[in-house]
């Protein structure tokens, strides 16, 4: 099975290859976008993303699917993770809209 950056649709490269799981990561543009993810037995249980906005501020969000909880952030609140008491499931079709996400998630928090 290919691994593909649902952001810029490029392969992921394996980050981390342990016995109970795989890490998967792209830094194709690592200015723009940084995402990771976690695959235990076919499934996949955590995604960290950061995508850069026009300012240069970065924005951050894990989704931990085998907690069922997200977490959000921004360097600018002093890595201040703010939780989401569950686990979203963030649109990449739409990167605009899903960076307005996050942003309210961590204007309303």
């Amino acid at each position: 099975m290919e691994h593909v950056c649902p952001i810029c649709h490029q392969p992921t490269q394996i980050d981390r290859d342990e016995k109970n799981f795989k890490d998967y990561i792209c830094r194709t543009d690592v200015d723009k976008h940084v995402y990771m993810y976690r695959i235990v037995k076919d499934t996949m249980t955590q995604l960290k993303v950061r995508m850069t906005e026009e300012d240069g501020s970065k924005l951050y969000f894990k989704v931990l699917y085998d907690q069922d909880r997200s977490e959000v952030w921004t360097k600018t609140n002093d890595n201040e993770r703010i939780n989401i008491g569950k686990a979203f499931v963030p649109d990449f079709s739409d990167l605009d809209k899903l960076k307005v996400k996050i942003k309210t998630y961590l204007l309303f928090s």
